[in-house]
């Protein structure tokens, strides 16, 4: 029989990691969040589990989450959230 396992922390790890560094940036319990990248949103059910009063907006831009082509309106957010993203950048330099 092969075992395959993982090493490293769980999931719920790096999200309780987040969660704690939030609570220094998160001035008051009922900010307006743009979460860009948010995917399936697994991460923001930790900050509402974390901060109930905060209203998010999540914006993502994979074809299995995207819902309209106007991502973007006149509203104002308090916070702009981008977590584990910019790894997915492609350089300038390296675009087509």
């Amino acid at each position: 029989m092969i075992v395959i396992t993982t090493i490293g922390n769980p999931y719920e790890y790096f999200n309780q990691y987040k969660i704690y560094h939030l609570r220094d940036i998160f001035t008051s319990s009922q900010l307006k969040i743009l979460y860009y990248a948010c995917g399936v949103g697994l991460f923001s059910l930790s900050i509402f589990h974390a901060f109930p009063d905060v209203t998010i907006h999540g914006l993502d831009v994979s074809e299995e989450i995207r819902i309209g082509n106007n991502f973007f309106t006149d509203r104002f957010d308090d916070i702009a959230l981008l977590v584990t993203v910019l790894h997915h950048v492609v350089p300038v330099s390296e675009r087509p």
